[in-house]
């Protein structure tokens, strides 16, 4: 429907011009006839001499003239001293000059400003300042809502794809797990739900982990790096005392904890992380130099290394050393400093791995792959052909071969070749994505946040995760020497899926603090 221009230059009594809305046709709006006929027949005498009408057909009240000062001779007087109003011919100087024609404010509407409608004082001014009653910002609502995110956000923590992506993870785990160790149960333990049981029993634990520590600040964790590192320590110690620590397949690496085993390296990752990160934020400019930015670093991690290399678990020594070198750079230790103490490393573990011939010949079979099928290389000659069996869609959920005990250790350190077997290629790309989803996530943490402490934190749980992740995929393929790491999420171990979660409910804490 179209409106009246406000405002509009012509003679006095022309007829108001009508715009016509975008896209409609010039037709007449309800009632506008009526009101073009009133202005008509005042302009032919039959309304009040001079009467300007407005919109709706009545006189328009007389207003006084803008700008008028005090001391000017005569009502109509305006600024400079000229008169308002009549009494000019009709062209030139002296003459009637047009008169803009004044018509009722039209209120525009209101814009795409968010409404609220809860009630009490400060809605009720909001809602005033929206529909232009008021030119000052408005205040804070202070509603029993003041201060909440919405509760779709609340729910799923402080990053919603975060959440998602490792739901979806812990989600196939269970059915992974389940399909896998049906038959190892069977064969081990005449239980075929003995290490599913187990399985749902350290997600329901690493849930609650990380809903806990999803309610912590990054103050409290600044508070306890250096006590969980102590704490680490000595268990690290304490599990390589005979009786104590408990010893699977050549390896003393876990504590009995009543009925559920606990492995303390899991914890010293996220020690480790906990530990850089306040050290590196905390030492600030002073990282420039050797004696802050190298020394007490290097220490500390040399220590917890060789301490895990005694259970032994090279792979989580690496991975610490990994670990080391990536926070450094992250924290501002210039690469020079860097240079000659990760050279000095390189030898370091050439010797550990020369020391003991198992990992020596592990390093050789990766170089030779097609050597030794059945010896050093049958888990990583069974790991290729699941994957060559599964094709691009795989041979279907729960039809794996390699699972019947083809596969040695397929619900732990190998579960991705299954999942590569049963699902295919595309099964593993969906893999592969939620991992990236998840580090995505975990880095936008890490560069939003404000604290330097919290970045740092925030960046070295992802690195961990995805460290781990890439190192697991890159044995299975191939790509890297066999290594017992297990695959964050989805693989059958309590201590490594609660220290997933666990950490998933850090970064969660931290996204909270960047909204």
């Amino acid at each position: 429907m179209g409106r009246l221009e406000g405002y509009q230059r012509g003679c006095r009594g022309a007829e108001p011009r009508r715009l016509r809305g975008p896209g409609r046709p010039p037709g007449r709006r309800r009632r506008q006839g009526r009101r073009l006929r009133r202005a008509r027949g005042a302009r032919q005498g039959q309304g009040p001499p001079g009467a300007r009408l407005r919109r709706g057909g009545r006189p328009h009240r007389r207003r006084p003239c803008r700008g008028r000062r005090r001391g000017r001779a005569g009502p109509d007087a305006r600024a400079g001293g000229r008169p308002c109003g009549g009494g000019r011919g009709p062209r030139g100087h002296g003459a009637a000059r047009p008169r803009l024609r004044e018509l009722r404010h039209v209120r525009r509407l209101r814009g795409a400003r968010p409404g609220l409608s809860r009630r009490g004082r400060g809605a009720a001014v909001i809602g005033a300042h929206a529909l232009g009653r008021g030119t000052a910002a408005p205040p804070a609502f202070r509603g029993p809502l003041a201060g909440q995110r919405p509760r779709s956000r609340a729910a799923l923590g402080g990053d919603p794809w975060l959440v998602l992506a490792a739901a979806a993870l812990v989600g196939l785990s269970v059915v992974m797990v389940f399909n896998v160790s049906y038959f190892y149960g069977q064969a081990h333990f005449g239980d075929s739900l003995h290490f599913f049981r187990r399985h749902l029993l350290s997600i329901g634990l690493g849930t609650a982990v990380a809903v806990v520590a999803s309610r912590l600040s990054s103050d409290t964790y600044r508070r306890t790096a250096y006590p969980l590192l102590i704490v680490v320590l000595v268990t690290l110690v304490v599990v390589l005392v005979p009786g104590i620590g408990v010893a699977r397949g050549g390896a003393r690496r876990w504590l009995h904890l009543g009925p559920l085993s606990m492995q303390p390296s899991e914890l010293a990752k996220f020690a480790l992380v906990l530990y850089l990160a306040r050290s590196l934020a905390k030492k600030g400019e002073r990282l420039a130099t050797v004696k802050f930015g190298i020394v007490p670093h290097y220490l500390v991690v040399g220590l917890i290394a060789g301490l895990v290399l005694l259970e032994p678990d090279f792979g989580t020594a690496a991975l610490a050393v990994g670990l080391l070198v990536f926070m450094l750079f992250a924290g501002g230790v210039p690469a020079r400093l860097m240079a000659v103490p990760a050279a000095a490393a390189l030898p370091a573990l050439a010797a550990v791995a020369w020391k003991a011939p198992y990992r020596w010949v592990r390093i050789v079979a990766f170089l030779y792959p097609d050597r030794d099928p059945l010896g050093v290389n049958f888990q990583l000659k069974q790991s290729f052909i699941a994957f060559g069996s599964g094709g691009l869609w795989g041979v279907g959920l729960g039809e794996s071969q390699q699972k019947m005990f083809y596969l040695p250790e397929a619900h732990t350190d190998f579960l991705f070749s299954v999942i590569g077997e049963e699902l295919g290629l595309a099964g593993a790309l969906l893999v592969l994505a939620l991992f990236a989803v998840v580090a995505a996530r975990g880095f936008r943490i890490a560069v939003r946040h404000q604290d330097p402490f919290a970045s740092l934190l925030a960046f070295g749980v992802t690195l961990a995760l995805v460290l781990q992740g890439t190192v697991n995929a890159g044995v299975v393929l191939g790509c890297l020497p066999t290594k017992g790491l297990a695959l964050p999420f989805l693989s059958y171990g309590g201590s490594a899926m609660i220290a997933a979660l666990g950490q998933i409910g850090v970064l969660l804490a931290l996204a909270r603090e960047t909204e």
